[in-house]
């Protein structure tokens, strides 16, 4: 049986789709029980997947298959789930969103993928969320807690005025805690606007998320009641209750349970019958409305017997119930002699003195849980903002050796492009002008891609860089390439991130024009239209088919672009950092036809 959970979960890491259904159905066929396929082979390989992503040993790409892998197999189990009643079990609930005005989802996404790999439901209402459409969400939803993302620093009033809003759904009785993240804020501006707690990136705020979430369900009223109260203390109150008052006292839980004993009340109902016929048919439930109660109800039972209730009701929900009884009131019944020796009368004014004792025992057990509660909450807190020190100082101390690295670091770059300028100027002296012209080029593109990688850069700088690698390819191309270059002036100064054209004049080298033996040209073309900077990527070379073009930026088909086959790594990551450059304002288009080429399109606002 281990065999086929090890199958199941080295199917999903792989992200081999056909594998997981085929594995998942082998351990229905050999009736293993849904829920071990579940734990066992499912979500334990994306326990496997989160820890290796958090660890920085694989990428979101092998964090998003792996996670579609886990949906697969579920997908499979799911009609027997709903047969058996059963669902898939989860941490918890949470609502993720970017805030009204902003467009960016990168973060979220991430987020979103690692709360999933650990185990939580996640509801996404993607971005420019409005306040009222977070409003709805934890309405409908009920989470656990609620992301509010935001990257542009335009947004961070976006973010205090929805917190607002949602405060007033918190006093309404919705319990949710909310966690804010992205570019735009930081620890102190997330406190400034009220939030319950502030994460820099997606691995430490799903860490946070399933720290809240592990410290409210400890919190959860339940829980708290055998916490502050031992079975051996339950036990001391109810004889001493029964002593004092000469009834009988049971606590129950929120679902109706008793904690301890309990014996008492359920003899009453197995006599339910006798007594029916000695007291007299009398309605379910009838209160007493001359007893001054006290938030206590007195009210009498299926069988005509009194009972006393108290609803134990804190500041966390539901705590539970104090019952007490059963006993006659004085006047019940005509003949004394035919009450049962087990059964207590009492008088009226003794009812109402027992209702108001009732009452005042169980506020104190609600005030004793709410100040537990309060104080772990307290406690959690503090252990959650010492954990975030420590990682703060952590970091710290890393940023120092990261400094220490960069600056020895730097000697090997720099010692590298001295090197190659020096083998250039030796390549001139000789006169092999050729090694000089690609030493030197070669130089430049390392410099270029090094020190210009996380800056902007203006148009006619990046295709200076292009320009030097397509020298280069040329070369090794011998004869077989050749390049054309037409950029308006009005567009050399725009500003776009650095490596944009390179990835693409690459693809276009390797997939479209080195599988011809006839080689062919390469031309790139910019131009201004309407406001926007518009650049063409085009090639002779092999071209795609259509359904390579459909699928050239879906990570279904992250296998074929690692061997090869087309180049959708590279261009999606042109495209993500457009995104993050220029918003939802840049497009992409591709044009190609098998055994003609093909021709990529970008477009951006003008930027100087």
């Amino acid at each position: 049986m281990k065999n086929i959970f090890d199958h199941i979960s080295q199917a999903v890491i792989s992200g081999d789709l056909e594998s997981v259904r085929q594995q998942v159905q082998t351990a229905l066929d050999m009736k293993i029980d849904i829920t071990d396929i579940l734990n066992n082979g499912l979500l334990k390989a994306m326990r496997v997947i989160g820890d290796r992503f958090e660890r920085n040993e694989i990428y979101v790409t092998e964090l998003l298959i792996s996670a579609r892998g886990v949906h697969e197999g579920i997908s499979v189990i799911r009609p027997f789930l709903l047969e058996s009643g059963l669902d898939v079990p989860q941490k918890g609930r949470v609502v993720i969103g970017t805030v009204a005005g902003d467009l960016h989802d990168i973060g979220k996404n991430l987020l979103g993928l690692v709360l999933e790999a650990r185990g939580f439901e996640v509801i996404d209402l993607g971005v420019d969320v409005s306040p009222t459409t977070f409003v709805e969400a934890v309405t409908r939803y009920q989470p656990d807690v609620l992301c509010l993302s935001a990257l542009l620093t335009t947004t961070v009033k976006a973010v205090g005025d929805t917190i607002n809003v949602l405060e007033g759904v918190k006093q309404s009785g919705h319990r949710f805690s909310i966690v804010v993240g992205g570019a735009a804020l930081k620890e102190e501006i997330a406190s400034a606007l009220g939030a319950d707690g502030y994460a820099p990136d997606a691995s430490s705020g799903a860490q946070l998320i399933e720290t809240i979430v592990r410290r409210d369900q400890e919190l959860s009223s339940g829980r708290l009641f055998p916490v502050t109260f031992g079975i051996d203390q339950l036990e001391t109150l109810q004889t001493s209750f029964k002593q004092i008052a000469g009834v009988d006292l049971i606590v129950l839980d929120e679902d109706g349970a008793a904690y301890v004993g309990g014996e008492c009340f359920s003899s009453c109902s197995g006599k339910c019958s006798e007594y029916t016929a000695l007291f007299g048919d009398r309605p379910s439930h009838e209160s007493l409305a001359n007893i001054d109660f006290n938030d206590a109800v007195a009210y009498r039972c299926r069988c005509g017997l009194m009972e006393m209730s108290y609803a134990l009701n804190g500041e966390n929900g539901s705590l539970g119930t104090l019952l007490c009884g059963h006993f006659l009131l004085e006047g019940d019944v005509g003949d004394p002699a035919q009450i049962p020796a087990d059964i207590p009368v009492i008088s009226e004014e003794r009812c109402g003195a027992l209702c108001r004792f009732l009452g005042v025992t169980g506020r104190k057990i609600v005030e004793l849980i709410d100040n537990v509660a309060a104080r772990r909450q307290l406690e959690g807190q503090q252990k959650t903002y010492m954990e975030f020190m420590k990682k703060q100082r952590k970091l710290e101390e890393d940023l120092k050796e990261a400094e220490l690295s960069a600056l020895q670091y730097q000697v090997n770059p720099h010692f590298m492009f001295n090197s190659l300028n020096t083998i250039a100027r030796v390549a001139l002296i000789e006169g092999d002008k050729l090694t000089e012209k690609l030493v030197s080029a070669l130089a430049r593109l390392m410099r270029y891609s090094l020190y210009q990688v996380k800056s902007a850069v203006t148009l006619e700088e990046e295709v200076k860089s292009v320009t030097d690698y397509l020298m280069i390819q040329e070369t090794r191309f011998q004869g077989r390439l050749s390049h054309r270059i037409d950029i308006e002036p009005s567009i050399e100064m725009a500003k776009m991130p650095c490596m944009i054209l390179q990835p693409l004049v690459e693809n276009a080298c390797q997939h479209g024009l080195e599988p011809t033996k006839r080689g062919g040209i390469i031309s790139i073309q910019g131009w201004l239209e309407n406001g926007n900077v518009f650049l063409e990527v085009s090639d002779n070379g092999v071209g795609m088919s259509e359904e390579q073009q459909k699928s050239i930026f879906k990570l279904e088909d992250i296998h074929s672009t690692k061997e090869g086959n087309v180049g959708g790594i590279g261009m999606n990551n042109v495209l993500s950092r457009l995104q993050f450059f220029f918003g939802s304002d840049c497009a992409w288009d591709i044009n190609s036809a098998l055994n003609k080429g093909t021709t990529l399109q970008l477009s951006f606002p003008l930027k100087r």
